[in-house]
């Protein structure tokens, strides 16, 4: 990665995150500060009900006993029971971090069952900064896991000797998370710590908790206010963020009394998050594989929106049936009798905060008759292979063209972005057609300018992708379409500069047409709808040249045989 790459990347922070990522990255490694001590008072316990109604279980908690001496994390399993290893170097640091989030408890564990997991941590994990057992994040998770269990098992540990072990480490893991917001990533980031701490100070009494919860307040009114946008969805722009911010707002509301005026504030916004959230999803219900998502991280729709009407006291929101038009997030939904398309319309998330972002724009997702036809590759990992992370972020994984080799965004590195398009634009002509436009491409030789059309006519699915130029100009473009992966494709067939691709999905027989390409190639690529589950799906990798021209088009339709 060059150093333009990397200041593109840095000149897009806000400088109050450049400064605690100074203070985060150099201050406090290079001053070496440590965690705050154990405290030798035991923090004493709020008498008043913890939430409204039962908390929605993270997936994790669904599958684990501690019978089966295993856990399975980010579907890898390991071996699980104690002594613990806390912070192993064979699972990678994200798979090690999620153990630290005791998220895999559930309340029907039991207290007896849970307990040694809990002081296993308290005597073997490693307790010192800038380890995953530490991550301001995970302690934020650790915490809402640890209150919401301690408050279901009240009766149980209330007479245990041990518990004031546990509830001296819950303080210590509270006053380190009231130091260690995490103002230097912002998004979801910040509303989990956040959360975290108002669960904290909700559920530990005392002059120093009430200040928690104070400063979690700040915090959450704010940013709930600047990430959630005006058509409901997260600023991150990535469907299965949604739902876990949704999630985390959910939790403070359900931490909440019922005059409590945070509570007030934060309903609206959850509101508009749940309207999206039902609005925003596959024919089949799951949520869009767009930017970083994947299946089974995140609670389903389904149980959200129930969570959602149980937490704010509102039914769950109903489709309309209509097709929504969801502009901020920048998605835009068409269909016909035979199609639901999908198309990615904006941008790939906050220019200070793309970490989350693929190469993406203009992708689209395609089903007939509910049954998936063009899909996104998905997310594979975050870490342990940066190979497959810089591939499913690149243009290649997804619906979209690449011109001489270079995708519409820069992604590099884990979470980082260079060069992206600056402007998108969107345009619907009916409920069946969107027209988006934007200048990802715009440094390349010839400034071009990519247009693609999307169009749902009776049983075809037309896509017409147009690539202008400034200047005569000489290019390779190829556009990638990725099948579902049950999808049998034959062999492509040329005549005339036409190409015609003819594939199965099921008993239904498709031809895919194209009316300009120099060579249509049939591969097999990469693909995760769940994270760490390698796939291989067929996919159609179009090639064509421009060749001293201003302006190239390829139109592509595809319809039931």
């Amino acid at each position: 990665m060059t150093l333009l790459d990397r200041i593109e990347t840095v000149r897009h922070l806000r400088p109050g995150q450049i400064a605690w990522l100074v203070r985060r990255r150099v201050c406090d490694q290079y001053l070496q500060r440590s965690l705050p001590p154990l405290p030798a008072d035991v923090p004493t316990v709020r008498k008043t009900a913890f939430s409204r109604t039962p908390f929605l279980p993270q997936p994790p908690a669904t599958d684990f006993s501690p019978d089966s001496e295993s856990i399975a994390l980010l579907n890898r399993t390991a071996e699980h029971s104690c002594p613990v290893k806390w912070n192993r170097e064979d699972m990678g640091k994200l798979w090690v971090t999620e153990l630290n989030y005791f998220h895999w408890l559930s309340p029907e564990v039991g207290y007896a069952a849970a307990k040694p997991y809990i002081m296993d941590w308290i005597a073997n994990a490693p307790h010192r900064p800038h380890v995953p057992a530490w991550d301001p994040f995970a302690v934020a998770q650790r915490i809402l896991h640890w209150t919401r269990l301690l408050d279901d098992w009240r009766d149980d540990w209330s007479s245990d000797p041990d518990a004031a072990e546990i509830l001296r480490h819950l303080l210590r893991q509270a006053r380190f998370l009231a130091a260690n917001q995490q103002f230097e990533l912002l998004g979801n980031h910040l509303i989990k710590t956040a959360a975290g701490l108002f669960a904290a100070g909700t559920f530990l009494s005392g002059d120093e908790a009430t200040g928690w919860r104070s400063q979690a307040t700040e915090i959450l009114t704010a940013q709930a206010a600047e990430q959630v946008l005006p058509d409901g969805g997260h600023y991150e722009r990535s469907p299965m963020y949604h739902l876990l911010v949704l999630q985390d707002l959910l939790d403070v509301i359900n931490m909440c009394t019922r005059k409590e005026p945070l509570a007030d504030t934060l309903t609206p916004i959850v509101g508009s998050m749940l309207e999206f959230a039902d609005a925003c999803a596959a024919p089949d219900g799951r949520i869009l594989l767009l930017n970083d998502s994947a299946l089974g991280q995140a609670p389903t729709r389904r149980d959200i929106l129930e969570y959602g009407g149980r937490v704010t006291g509102a039914p769950p929101s109903q489709s309309s049936g209509e097709f929504p038009d969801l502009p901020d997030f920048g998605i835009r939904r068409i269909a016909s009798e035979h199609w639901v398309v999908w198309a990615d319309t904006g941008k790939i998330g906050p220019d200070f905060l793309p970490a989350h972002a693929h190469a993406d724009t203009a992708t689209i997702l395609a089903w007939s008759r509910d049954n998936p036809v063009l899909i996104d590759s998905g997310t594979y990992c975050y870490d342990g292979d940066p190979a497959r992370r810089s591939y499913d972020r690149s243009g290649p994984a997804h619906n979209v063209l690449t011109i001489d080799g270079q995708c519409s965004a820069k992604c590099w590195d884990t979470f980082r972005v260079a060069r992206r398009p600056r402007e998108v634009q969107a345009s619907s002509e009916a409920v069946n057609t969107v027209t988006v436009t934007h200048d990802g491409f715009r440094t390349l030789p010839g400034n071009p300018l990519h247009v693609r059309r999307v169009t749902c006519q009776d049983k075809q699915l037309i896509v017409t992708d147009t690539v202008e130029f400034k200047s005569n100009t000489s290019a390779e473009v190829q556009i990638f379409w990725h099948f579902a992966s049950e999808t049998d494709v034959g062999k492509p067939e040329s005549a005339d500069g036409a190409w015609r691709v003819p594939f199965t999905i099921g008993d239904t027989g498709f031809t895919m047409s194209l009316d300009r390409a120099d060579s249509v190639e049939i591969l097999e690529m990469p693909s995760s709808q769940r994270m760490n589950v390698d796939q291989k799906t067929p996919t159609a990798r179009v090639t064509f040249h421009v060749t001293e021209e201003t302006e190239a088009a390829c139109r592509v339709s595809i319809r039931p045989a």
